[in-house]
């Protein structure tokens, strides 16, 4: 796992994700997981590096801990990490964020309860500068999301 430590950063956008895993998708398989995201338009699936900092920042700016412990939640994300005891590559899971015990990655070979997937939409600068009323529009369509201040569905 130390190789996604080490990935340079992407390109600079605006980065929406969901404050949850999407509904459903605790319990699934991964494609079934990647068949959810891709059916709400424009959403990926989301990547370690954006999960953990959308997740932290959230923490910064509201207090909030996303993808927390009540319920107890992972997200899965796109990368792959190897199970050196099962020799097996299963997908990266982000979350469990708890007070005491802080945020956590690791790998988690079975569909369990705690385990969704969470959903992310990305704005690059040069195509989709959005004014604030796009923005209160797209937010309205969409699930609550972490890096939208404007968002008006949030209390």
């Amino acid at each position: 796992m130390d190789k996604y430590g080490e990935e340079k950063a992407s390109s600079p956008c605006w980065l929406w994700i969901t404050i949850d895993v999407l509904p459903g998708s605790r319990s699934k398989p991964y494609d079934e997981q990647v068949k959810m995201v891709r059916a709400l338009k424009g959403y990926d699936i989301p990547k370690l590096r954006e999960v953990v900092i959308a997740t932290l920042m959230q923490y910064v700016d509201k207090g909030e801990r996303a993808l927390g412990d009540n319920p107890l939640t992972f997200t899965r994300c796109e990368e792959e990490c190897e199970d050196p005891v099962e020799e097996k590559n299963y997908h990266v899971c982000a979350g469990g964020f708890q007070q005491k015990d802080g945020f956590r990655i690791g790998i988690y070979a079975k569909d369990g309860d705690a385990v969704g997937m969470a959903a992310m939409k990305r704005f690059f600068p040069e195509d989709a500068i959005l004014s604030g009323i796009q923005q209160k529009d797209a937010a309205a369509k969409t699930p609550d999301l972490l890096l939208n201040s404007d968002n008006p569905n949030r209390s």
